[in-house]
């Protein structure tokens, strides 16, 4: 009988030793998964800061520069760019309003040809094929970028060819905007508009 009583007795002081660790190890845990004050503080500056990041860029990005959008087809960051770092002593740097192109639209990507791309991303890189504009890169042109942007009516896009890095005290860049259509399964262009970048400023149609 004494002897079973040593047993039961050791056998309750083990026990509780294990529930006594357990909930001691659980309330460690608890802690431990609690951020301290210090790393909430990082992490609330760390977002204020980030927050803040995001705010500047969008204030920095060019009006209308949004992609995908009416207005930011022929928005131009690298003008915005002249104008905030020009010299005034050197001009204001300006660009002329749109116009019709004195360039005439390819015949075999006009509407008399009969077969022409399948779609209108394809056209303005042949249009651009076609102006040799491709031929002036990395010789007296340092950069050229397509756009296309279609919405609304099926058949019609606008696509533009954005020039800029033109070796020219003058001109420091020169845009085409194409106004082309679908006729069947096949796009043309229907019309073409220039405008200048001009790094002095503009007087009229022309640079300075």
């Amino acid at each position: 009988m004494r002897r079973f009583s040593v047993i039961l007795i050791a056998l309750l002081l083990t026990t509780g030793c294990t529930i006594f660790n357990s909930s001691e190890q659980s309330a460690e845990e608890a802690v431990a998964s609690e951020p301290s004050a210090m790393e909430t503080e990082e992490q609330m500056e760390g977002a204020a800061a980030a927050e803040a990041f995001d705010t500047e860029a969008k204030e920095e990005e060019p009006a209308g520069a949004r992609m995908f959008s009416e207005e930011g087809l022929d928005a131009n960051p690298r003008m915005e760019e002249l104008k905030k770092t020009a010299d005034p002593e050197h001009g204001t740097p300006g660009s002329t309003d749109w116009r019709a192109s004195e360039m005439a639209v390819p015949e075999n990507l006009s509407r008399a040809h009969a077969e022409g791309p399948t779609n209108p991303g394809t056209l303005i890189s042949e249009l651009s094929r076609e102006l040799r504009f491709n031929d002036a890169l990395g010789v007296d042109v340092w950069e050229q970028t397509l756009r296309v942007y279609q919405a609304g009516e099926a058949d019609t896009a606008h696509g533009v060819i954005l020039r800029w890095g033109v070796k020219d005290d003058s001109l420091a860049g020169m845009d085409v905007r194409a106004t082309m259509k679908a006729d069947g399964d096949n796009w043309y262009v229907e019309e073409l508009e220039e405008r200048f970048h001009c790094r002095r400023g503009v007087d009229g149609e022309r640079c300075l």
